[in-house]
């Protein structure tokens, strides 16, 4: 795993998972435009607590993972937090399933510990049950859900997750 500020690498990573939740959500989702999705993640990149890490085969990269520190006060309403928060993991289609998902969540994990992050969260979409199952299989729990209701009106039509 290699951290990265590349985000014309990241960009072209991201493809894959953009489209596939264009795909799954396209009323939600902006299509995939290479140069907005490299600025996007150029701003990102230059914010404190960000991380990016590329995967690699044979000096190819396949994957990447996108990581964010978070940490909030206590307050009136619940304790202090800190968290090590994925954003986005993918890997490449053609390398799907061979495990680097699962090594890259281990790297992920291993990186939370040496910087004494005591959870690691992340979110995916309902409507994404192969990301339900590889998380199931790692250990995640629910935590909290979110729901929406779709308000069909003249100028728009019905939003559907």
């Amino acid at each position: 795993m290699l951290e990265t500020n590349d985000a014309d690498l990241i960009a072209t990573l991201n493809r894959p998972i953009h489209e596939q939740h264009v795909t799954l959500m396209p009323h939600f989702f902006a299509p995939y435009n290479h140069k907005h999705m490299r600025d996007a993640f150029a701003v990102t990149m230059a914010q404190a607590g960000h991380h990016f890490l590329v995967a690699e085969v044979e000096g190819e990269p396949v994957g990447y993972v996108w990581m964010q520190e978070v940490t909030s006060d206590a307050n009136a309403f619940r304790n202090a937090k800190r968290t090590l928060y994925v954003r986005q993991i993918s890997i490449h289609p053609g390398h799907q399933r061979l495990g680097y998902g699962r090594q890259m969540m281990g790297y992920v994990e291993k990186w939370a510990r040496a910087h004494d992050f005591p959870t690691i969260e992340l979110d995916y979409w309902v409507a994404n049950e192969d990301a339900a199952r590889f998380y199931d299989e790692l250990g995640f729990i629910a935590k909290r859900q979110v729901v929406v209701k779709s308000v069909e009106t003249k100028e728009n039509e019905k939003w559907r997750p």
